[in-house]
């Protein structure tokens, strides 16, 4: 029975629920039949540390109690996907704004501004635009048809985990009994290196250290 802080490896197809279309997959057969592939992207089964944000929240929770090698239907309500859609989210730019960055906004565009992606709602008469800076996703309910592989038992998989998904994985690894090392290309900022520590301390709980190589 799968508990927090258990490292698990799962397949995954994700659907809007009210269109049933595919927006996420852990398999590059179904991403190529849908018409969603990506290159670049890596389609392979992911690894999550349950109750720790890996995934999103209604599909976190709902691995708990699973049992491994189970296919399990996860109904995800949009307060726990990708977040309500809100109009806070929302702002009226100046067409001004735009034109003196050489910007011709239309709807359904996406800009960058202030460093915050924005999809164009709409062009009022040429005085301003409406963007939308809300997921695309946020308001809609979801549906996850999972597969629970394995659950992963080893404290070196679940320090891959951990490591790999906050750090990317050009980090390296080592183990020297209860001492954990990372090495990376460049320095890590101290907020990833609180966040891997906390998560490293809160899944094994049996007194590891870690410390960070810059090679």
């Amino acid at each position: 029975m799968i508990k927090e802080n258990d490292c698990v490896k799962i397949n995954y197809n994700a659907y809007v629920k009210e269109s049933k279309s595919l927006f996420d997959t852990t398999s590059e057969a179904v991403a190529k039949e849908m018409g969603i592939y990506q290159q670049g992207n890596e389609y392979e089964p992911i690894r999550v540390i349950v109750g720790r944000g890996f995934v999103v929240k209604g599909l976190d929770k709902s691995l708990e109690n699973r049992e491994a090698g189970g296919k399990y239907e996860i109904i995800v309500p949009a307060s726990e996907g990708f977040g309500d859609w809100t109009n806070k989210l929302t702002e009226n730019i100046k067409m001004k704004s735009f034109r003196d960055k050489g910007i011709n906004p239309e709807t359904g565009m996406l800009i960058n501004v202030d460093n915050k992606i924005g999809r164009v709602m709409f062009v009022s008469r040429g005085r301003f635009a409406k963007l939308d800076y809300n997921h695309p996703l946020a308001g809609k309910d979801l549906i996850y048809d999972v597969e629970i592989l394995e659950i992963l038992e080893k404290p070196e998989d679940k320090v891959n985990t951990i490591v790999y998904s906050l750090l990317g994985k050009q980090a390296k690894i080592s183990f020297e009994e209860k001492n954990i090392g990372i090495k990376t290309a460049a320095e890590i900022p101290e907020n990833l290196k609180k966040a891997v520590e906390e998560l490293v301390k809160e899944t094994l709980k049996k007194g590891y250290t870690l410390s960070f190589i810059v090679k």
